[in-house]
C-alpha cells in the first residue's frame, strides 16, 4: 500500500484537489484508483488461491448483484445470479431489468460422483480433475466447498427467471456473493456455452468419396 500511495497516488495529488472542488466524490474515485494498482501488483508472483477467496462473505451490500448466491425458501436449493450488472442496476428505487437470471446450484456430491463414475480408487482424483478445473461438462461451472459454503457445480441448462418482485417473495436475501474475477469467468463460460453452434450434418462418408474422386481425377489429368 505504501508502495502504491507514494509512487502512483501522491504525485498526482493536485489532480485529487481539483476533482474534490469540483464536487466530485474524490474518496471513490481514489479507491478504485488505488484497487486498480493494487490488483496489478497482485498479477507478479501470486501463490495458489485459497478457495475461501471464491466468496465475498457476507457481502458488503444487501442488494442483489451479478454472482450472488441465492437460497430458495421453499426447496432450500442454492442459485447464482448470472443478469449482467447493468440489469441489476438500481434507478429510482428499482432495478433496471424485469426479469432476473439464475442458474441452480447442482449438488456437490452428487455430481462428483457422477464425474468419478465407476473408476477404481486409484484413478478417482485424474478422474474428478476435469470437473473441478471446468474442462469436463461445458455446461457445469464447479463452485469449491469449504467454510463459507457448501459448493456444488453451477448447471448452464437449469436456468430460470424471475422479476424482481418475486425474486423477494422466493429467495432469502443474499448471504454470500462470488467475487468479480471469478464471476466474470463463469459469465463468459454460460455465454460460450449458449453461443456454441453446432454445423448442419451432411452425409460425410459420401462428401470424402467424392473429394477423393476429383482428385484422383485431377491427377490423372496432370500425368497425362
Amino acid at each position: 500500500m505504501k508502495r502504491v500511495f507514494w509512487k502512483n497516488l501522491y504525485p498526482k495529488i493536485d489532480t485529487w484537489k481539483k476533482l474534490k472542488e469540483e464536487g466530485n466524490d474524490t474518496e471513490t474515485i481514489l479507491l478504485r484508483y488505488a484497487i486498480a494498482h493494487i490488483h496489478e501488483l497482485l498479477e507478479d508472483n501470486t501463490p495458489l488461491y485459497s478457495t475461501e477467496e471464491v466468496y465475498i462473505a457476507p457481502p458488503l451490500t444487501t442488494r442483489v448483484r451479478t454472482g450472488c448466491i441465492l437460497k430458495n425458501k421453499k426447496d432450500d436449493l442454492y442459485y447464482v445470479v448470472l443478469s449482467p450488472p447493468c440489469d441489476l442496476a438500481v434507478h429510482n428505487g428499482k432495478m433496471k431489468t424485469d426479469r432476473v437470471m439464475l442458474c441452480e446450484i447442482d449438488d456437490y456430491k452428487i455430481v462428483s460422483l457422477e464425474a468419478i463414475g465407476s473408476t477404481g480408487a486409484a484413478k478417482r482424483k485424474k478422474a474428478l480433475l476435469p470437473a473441478i478445473k471446468n474442462n469436463g461438462r461445458e455446461y457445469y461451472h464447479w463452485l469449491p466447498k469449504n467454510s463459507i459454503f457448501e459448493g456444488g457445480y453451477i448447471n448452464f441448462r437449469k436456468v430460470i427467471n424471475y422479476s424482481p418482485e418475486e425474486l423477494n417473495v422466493e429467495f432469502y436475501p443474499p448471504e454470500l456473493r462470488i467475487q468479480d474475477s471469478i464471476v466474470k469467468d463463469i459469465l463468459g463460460r454460460f455465454s460460450s456455452y449458449y453461443a456454441r453452434q453446432g454445423q448442419p450434418d451432411f452425409d460425410f462418408e459420401k462428401e470424402a468419396e467424392t473429394i477423393i474422386k476429383l482428385l484422383d481425377a485431377e491427377l490423372v489429368e496432370v500425368k497425362s
